[in-house]
């Protein structure tokens, strides 16, 4: 079997703390109107739709 995999690191002048609570922001990164759920702790689960376009689960 062919192992896959992928790894990245990205460097900011940003604390660890500032930094993951930027990625819990996730309605944030969208329009409001197309977040529903809750991204703010552990196993949260959150719907992103974008009509015709685009939906994540």
């Amino acid at each position: 079997m062919n192992k896959k995999s992928f790894t990245i690191a990205i460097i900011v002048a940003k604390s660890a703390k500032e930094v993951l609570h930027a990625i819990k922001e996730v309605p944030k990164w969208w329009n409001s109107e197309d977040f529903e759920g809750d991204s703010s702790t552990l196993n949260d689960e959150f719907i992103i739709y974008h009509p015709n376009q685009h939906y994540s689960k």
